[in-house]
């Protein structure tokens, strides 16, 4: 299902149906190693669709829960360019 989210969101563009899968990868695979990357992509993929408050929620859970995976560093930058 992570693979299908990523796909929509960044060779088809459809953002809500990356939601869809990121969202059910998350549902259904609570442990996953992939957890951040799916946060991170919830968050790119709400960006896409204007939503920033929503994309800062999810970029500051990141901040907080994932600190020192990528998705975490790259959710800092992803704050700090929204507050430029």
């Amino acid at each position: 299902m992570y693979r299908l989210a990523h796909i929509y969101q960044y060779e088809v563009k459809d953002f809500l149906k990356a939601i869809k899968y990121y969202n059910s990868t998350i549902d259904r695979y609570p442990d996953t190693e992939l957890m951040s990357e799916c946060f991170y992509g919830l968050g790119r993929c709400q960006e896409g669709l204007g939503e920033l408050n929503e994309a800062k929620n999810i970029y500051q859970m990141l901040k907080n829960e994932y600190r020192g995976t990528s998705a975490g560093d790259y959710a800092i930058i992803r704050l700090e360019k929204m507050i430029q």
